[in-house]
C-alpha cells in the first residue's frame, strides 16, 4: 500500500514536470512563467501583503519560483530591501532566473523539486503555492517550513489551481498550526487567493 502511494506521488511529479516544461517554450518572460499576459494585478497583491510587515529588509524564498518573475516584481515595487532565493524543478527556468531575471542573485537559485528541497537556513518569508505538490505531501511540506524557523509564510493559489484542489478558499488548506491569531493578511480575488501568516 505504501509503495502504491509512493508511486502515485512520483507519477504526480512526473506529470507536473511534463506540464510545466511546456512553459519554457513561451515567447515572453510571463509566458515562460505560465501566464497568457503579464500578471501585474495578481503580483501586486504580494506587495500589499509584504508591505504590512514591520521589517525594512527581508529574505524571501519562492518555492516553485519558475523564472523568478514574481521575485523581480517584488524587488521592483516594494519599499523594502529584498534578498531573493528560489527553488524550481525546471532547469531552464532556474537558468533564466540566474542569467537574465535576477543575475545579481544567481547563487540564490537552486534546481530541485520542492518536496526534495533541504532547508539549510531560515528565511523571513517563504512563498509557497501548495498546488505544486501532491496532496499527500502538502502537510509534510508545511511542517518542514515551520521547522526551518522561518518567520512568515505567504501561501497563495491561482484560481485555476483552486478549482483543481476542489476548495472554496485557501484557508481550507492551511495547516493546523495556523489560527486566526497568526494570520496577518488574507485576500481572494478572481485571479488569486493569498494568506500571510506568522510561523
Amino acid at each position: 500500500m505504501l509503495l502504491h502511494a509512493f508511486n502515485c506521488m512520483r507519477k504526480f511529479y512526473k506529470t507536473q514536470y511534463e506540464f510545466y516544461s511546456s512553459y519554457c517554450l513561451g515567447k515572453t518572460i510571463y509566458e515562460r512563467n505560465g501566464f497568457d499576459e503579464y500578471p501585474e494585478t495578481a503580483y501586486s497583491i504580494f506587495i500589499s501583503a509584504i508591505e504590512t510587515l514591520p521589517e525594512k529588509s527581508l529574505t524571501i524564498i519562492d518555492i516553485g519560483c519558475g523564472n523568478a518573475s514574481l521575485l523581480k516584481y517584488i524587488i521592483s515595487y516594494t519599499k523594502k530591501k529584498i534578498i531573493p532565493f528560489g527553488v524550481d524543478f525546471l532547469s531552464a527556468s532556474i537558468k533564466e532566473a540566474q542569467s537574465y531575471i535576477l543575475p545579481l542573485f544567481s547563487n540564490n537559485f537552486l534546481c530541485v523539486n520542492a518536496i526534495d528541497y533541504i532547508w539549510k537556513r531560515s528565511f523571513d518569508i517563504v512563498l509557497f503555492d501548495p498546488s505544486i505538490l501532491a496532496k499527500d505531501d502538502i502537510n509534510t511540506f508545511f511542517q518542514r517550513i515551520k521547522l526551518s524557523k522561518s518567520h512568515y509564510c505567504i501561501v497563495y493559489v491561482y484560481s485555476d489551481a483552486i478549482r483543481m484542489l476542489k476548495i472554496a478558499n485557501i484557508v481550507e488548506i492551511l495547516p493546523s498550526f495556523v489560527s486566526d491569531k497568526n494570520i496577518l493578511y488574507v485576500t481572494q480575488t478572481e485571479q488569486i487567493s493569498l494568506v500571510l501568516f506568522h510561523l
